[in-house]
């Protein structure tokens, strides 16, 4: 009877262990375990997101639009923006590797794919796909360039002058897109002289030899409502030797030197007077070479004693107002002596065939001691303006801090001595 009794006691105890087991573990009771059981689901890293900022499918995208591509919840692992043409768009990551930004231009009616990826820590990729579409310009707008391809070798003095049709609306967009590369290190700089008209010129004049490029890529800048730029092909021209002249107004000579070295010394006559005949003083630059050029006077009528129409050889424009060197055999007998012309520099024909023949556009000539002077912009007149006030007038221009000036030493300190600076 009590070998019966045991075994029916046994199996409710073994009953009771396997539910308060359970129990235990049903009621959240701490068994000894210290964090989460095995059988729990790892929590799911959420995807990288990637995102571009010109919607896709867009069409009238604007060319100076900056593409951006960013990123969140990852990084982006490649972006490319490409035209129809397979030309790529650059572009730069950012150190984090969450956005990529457009750093050049969109060409005019254009079609242009974006791909991309990004992943999340993770290593799961999310792909870009998108497209748009640039838009079709009213107008376009080129830059004309001097010197122009035709001229390959020029003088010391020679500036470069981009002109516009019309006025970019952000002169600073427009210039940025301005290109000087010159074949050894040389300063200069930049300045608007009117709202179509943007010139370069070095610190000063030109190194002989020196090897000059000049692009002007106007694509992105915008000019008027619907009318953009577009690239001009690049010119190419070389420094020749240096060459500088010098006219004395009131010595009635020109004084010609190379590498300051003079080669020539020619008798001439000036501008008579100091009124509206007079040749003006300061820095002009040769302009343009001419075998003849008709010369009129203007605003006289032919029954006027000052009325004048008439061929000159050899003619070099200096100023816009009509100031040439060039042929004068009427006047030999005062040049050298006295000045008598409507304000060009004249000289005898053979003087004026070896000026032509031995000069280039682009070479200074500096008129002194004369009675009226040259404005800046008459002419290439740009050298009468020092370097430093020049500069300011590019759209880029950023002036210097301003050095605080020296305190006085207060009273009973000394003040402090300058220190000496040993240079080789």
């Amino acid at each position: 009877m009590s070998h019966t009794h045991h075994r029916r006691g046994t199996l409710p105890v073994a009953a009771l262990v396997l539910v308060g087991l359970v129990g235990c573990s049903q009621l959240g009771i701490d068994t000894g375990g210290s964090g989460p059981s095995a059988t729990q689901t790892k929590e799911a890293v959420p995807p990288a997101t990637i995102a571009v900022s010109v919607p896709t499918g867009a069409a009238d995208v604007r060319p100076d639009t900056v593409v951006t591509v960013a990123s969140t919840r990852g990084t982006i692992k490649d972006v490319q923006v490409t035209a129809a043409d397979g030309a790529p768009v650059p572009g730069e990551l950012s150190d984090d590797k969450t956005s990529w930004v457009s750093t050049s231009p969109l060409a005019l009616e254009t079609a242009y794919t974006v791909s991309g990826s990004a992943e999340n820590p993770e290593g799961s990729v999310t792909p870009l796909s998108s497209n748009f579409t640039t838009l079709k310009p009213r107008d376009t707008e080129e830059a004309s360039i001097t010197p122009t391809a035709s001229m390959q070798t020029v003088g010391v003095a020679m500036p470069i002058v981009v002109l516009f049709d019309s006025a970019p609306v952000d002169k600073a967009a427009a210039e940025r897109r301005l290109n000087v590369t010159t074949s050894s290190p040389i300063e200069g700089s930049w300045r608007w002289t009117s709202d179509k008209q943007v010139v370069w010129r070095p610190r000063d004049y030109w190194p002989s030899g020196t090897k000059v490029d000049v692009t002007a890529d106007m694509t992105g800048v915008e000019f008027a409502k619907n009318v953009w730029g577009t690239n001009t092909e690049p010119i190419h021209f070389e420094i020749g030797r240096n060459q500088t002249s010098v006219v004395d107004i009131s010595g009635y000579t020109l004084t010609v030197k190379q590498n300051d070295n003079v080669i020539k010394t020619i008798p001439v006559t000036n501008g008579q007077g100091s009124g509206r005949y007079a040749t003006r003083e300061g820095t002009k630059v040769i302009i343009t070479k001419e075998n003849s050029h008709r010369m009129r006077a203007p605003g006289f009528n032919e029954d006027d004693p000052e009325y004048y129409d008439l061929v000159v050889r050899y003619a070099m424009r200096l100023t816009w107002s009509g100031e040439f060197i060039h042929a004068a055999p009427w006047s030999v007998g005062s040049q050298g002596r006295r000045n008598v012309s409507h304000g060009c520099t004249g000289m005898s024909t053979s003087n004026a065939r070896w000026m032509m023949e031995n000069s280039l556009i682009g070479d200074p000539v500096t008129y002194i001691n004369g009675r009226r002077k040259l404005t800046n912009d008459n002419g290439w007149a740009f050298w009468n303006m020092s370097y430093d006030e020049w500069k300011t007038g590019s759209a880029l221009y950023v002036a210097p801090p301003e050095t605080p000036q020296d305190q006085p030493a207060a009273e009973g300190e000394q003040a402090a001595q300058p220190t000496a600076t040993a240079s080789s």
